[in-house]
């Protein structure tokens, strides 16, 4: 989610489930393009709060993981089932930390316009 400024309106890309209020910000119309004019305030909240949800997410993720060792651990009759359930995880878990990377960098580009 990027924030535009143009004039004196911000602008972002519309969020699935983004909260607007109507007494910080008025919302002037919505395009066809899905963009609103926002304040910069509430657009910095609503992308932050969208990093917190992903986050939660990702944690998510991470406790199915765990299970699914705990279960592979409990299951497991050979070292090959084991090793292939740690190169699925092994996989999985880098692909998470990839997201949080890249709402890491996200977190840092809004930090930086504020």
């Amino acid at each position: 989610m990027d924030i535009i400024k143009s004039g004196n309106h911000y602008y972002y890309l519309h969020a699935p489930n983004v909260r607007v209020s109507d007494e910080d910000c008025k919302r002037c119309h919505i395009s066809n393009k899905g963009v609103t004019p926002r304040c910069k305030s509430q657009a910095v909240t609503d992308i932050i709060e969208s990093i917190a949800l992903q986050e939660i997410e990702l944690a998510h993720i991470i406790n199915v993981e765990g299970e699914k060792i705990q279960r592979g651990i409990a299951l497991a009759t050979n070292i090959d089932e084991l090793i292939s359930l740690d190169s699925t995880v092994n996989q999985t878990l880098t692909n998470v930390i990839k997201i949080q990377m890249l709402l890491h960098f996200k977190l840092e580009e809004i930090r930086g316009q504020t």
